[in-house]
């Protein structure tokens, strides 16, 4: 659904989905943020990545052939404020719902307006991995300032209100208290003839008068379910029957919205929106990784989604954020199938999400275009717990610090998948056929911020980049990349991640961001440094 809808609070069968237009193919279930974002829940074989005429045939990988899982942070782990929502079950995925803001924020940007911060290696790799620290700050708008980890090729760019089904007659039937009542005849009826796709528990109430004030209509008992038993509505017992009529239970919520007022739908995992490319049509979805090395990554507080709060997606089904037309608004639509490079990032963009808050971010680039995160079929998810495009609880500038930890990896032992892993739960991942030069290897890799000016030729803005301070201040108040390590070829059946030599610090507008610190980490791989700065009309000084 798009802004304009009717109140709702429903239940979906795992069995099938519920398609509701600008929702997504194979959706089970929302879960709204508290920060307004919308979680769906889809399929896992449905998910928009398999729009893709490269992806017609791909099977999915649900997990890498080797994995290190390990934490690599001492901050407070990132927390995902839709988690506070709910979460999506097993065979679904968190996708964040298109809305319109999204479409008219998601443009195309010359590179040239693009200031950095960052780290390089130039090197043979199979993937790369670090942990960042995660800010909200200041952003102009039209502009957005993003943290990221990327790994490419610089060489190619490369309905019935209730009943049951009699199966010897198809008729509907209403049965109340045991007794049954009537049906309705199967000749009522167009594409029920032999089944449903959805059963829905829950209550509704819909106002005639579009964009008037909403009225004093109550749902249920007119309480909130939180008074619980005696003073709140409820249903209980709720059941589903199967081709045999065997009673199923759907223990679960179809629709979940976030104290951000992020709305997340539970979608079936074999019906996200991916397997809608058409080179998909026949794709296997990898539920994980074919492998799995665990790494001790972080001490920072693990990442908070607000959608958890709420509630959960159920077994089968993964959380998509529902598109709403602000969303639709920030985003053009690209075709382009051969990628150059992948990434992963938190990111604050007024543009892209219409707010300041701090997003999970994922993007993937091609000659003729690319997209952010589902907004476009391409990245394959696997996980009913992490969808992208969902708000993140940040750091507090000389206080707790909070951090993901992120990698980026190639599974020899899939199609030539690029996986995407963060906080050891491996979120899914770029298909190979996607990638035009990156079989195997990539050729450089990159830690650091961005922030994009689209208006070139004006005074540099106080849009931030980290935390909005200078690298020197340090820990706790300036951002920082912990532990960047890169995979060299996998080892015994294991990545063997080592610290790139040597490591070049870039620095576009040195009156403006910065970059220090770039040392090896005591006692252990990868190297460390504090980057970012606070903007401002002096960049160029």
């Amino acid at each position: 659904m798009l802004d304009q809808e009717i109140g709702e609070c429903t239940l979906f069968s795992s069995l099938v989905p519920k398609i509701t237009p600008g929702c997504w193919r194979g959706m089970l279930s929302v879960i709204v943020s508290e920060d307004g974002d919308i979680i769906d829940c889809v399929d896992i074989y449905k998910q928009p990545a398999f729009d893709h005429p490269s992806l017609k045939n791909h099977t999915i990988q649900l997990r890498p052939s080797i994995y290190n899982g390990e934490s690599m942070s001492s901050s407070k782990p990132l927390e995902q404020l839709w988690h506070k929502s709910g979460s999506c079950p097993q065979g679904t995925i968190p996708i964040q719902r298109t809305q319109k803001r999204h479409l008219l924020g998601a443009i195309y940007f010359d590179v040239s307006q693009l200031e950095s911060c960052k780290a390089s290696k130039d090197y043979r790799n199979y993937g790369g991995a670090g942990v960042i620290n995660v800010w909200n700050i200041h952003v102009e708008p039209s502009e957005f300032s993003k943290a990221s980890i990327f790994v490419g090729r610089r060489d190619n760019f490369d309905l019935i209100d209730a009943g049951w089904m009699d199966k010897a007659t198809s008729n509907w039937w209403l049965v109340v208290n045991n007794e049954s009542v009537g049906y309705w005849p199967s000749s009522l009826f167009q594409s029920m003839a032999d089944h449903a796709d959805y059963v829905q528990w829950g209550g509704q109430v819909f106002n005639m008068a579009p964009g008037g004030s909403h009225t004093s209509t109550q749902m249920g008992s007119g309480h909130f379910p939180n008074e619980g038993f005696g003073k709140a509505a409820f249903f209980d017992k709720c059941v589903f029957f199967n081709t045999d009529n065997i009673v199923g239970t759907t223990p679960y919520k179809a629709k979940t919205k976030s104290e951000d007022g992020d709305i997340f739908d539970c979608v079936d995992i074999y019906k996200q929106p991916a397997l809608d490319h058409p080179l998909l049509k026949n794709h296997t979805i990898q539920m994980r990784p074919s492998f799995c090395n665990k790494e001790k990554e972080s001490t920072s507080k693990p990442l908070e989604q607000l959608w958890h709060k709420s509630g959960s997606c159920p077994g089968g089904t993964i959380p998509i954020r529902r598109t709403r037309r602000r969303d639709l608004l920030g985003a053009i639509s690209s075709q382009g199938f051969g990628v150059k490079a992948s990434s992963s990032e938190f990111e604050v963009s007024k543009s892209l999400f219409g707010d300041d808050v701090t997003r999970l971010f994922g993007y993937w680039e091609s000659e003729n275009g690319g997209c952010a995160n589902m907004l476009c079929s391409g990245f394959v998810q696997s996980t009913s717990k992490l969808p992208l495009g969902v708000a993140a609880t940040p750091s507090t500038y000389g206080g707790e610090q909070r951090a993901m930890s992120v990698k980026i990896y190639w599974d020899s032992a899939s199609p030539g998948n690029w996986w995407l892993s963060i906080n050891d739960e491996p979120v899914g991942y770029w298909p190979g056929a996607l990638f035009k030069s990156m079989n195997g290897k990539a050729q450089y890799i990159q830690w650091g911020g961005q922030v994009h000016r689209p208006t070139p030729g004006e005074t540099h803005s106080s849009t931030q980049m980290g935390s909005g301070h200078w690298p020197k201040e340090g820990f706790g108040k300036a951002a920082f990349f912990d532990k960047c390590v890169y995979y060299p070829p996998i080892n015994n059946g294991r990545w063997d991640p080592r610290t790139p030599y040597p490591h070049v610090p870039e620095i576009t507008k040195s009156g403006c961001y910065d970059i220090a610190d770039l040392s090896t980490v005591n006692g252990g791989q990868g190297f460390v440094f504090f980057y970012g700065g606070p903007g401002g009309p002096n960049c160029d000084a």
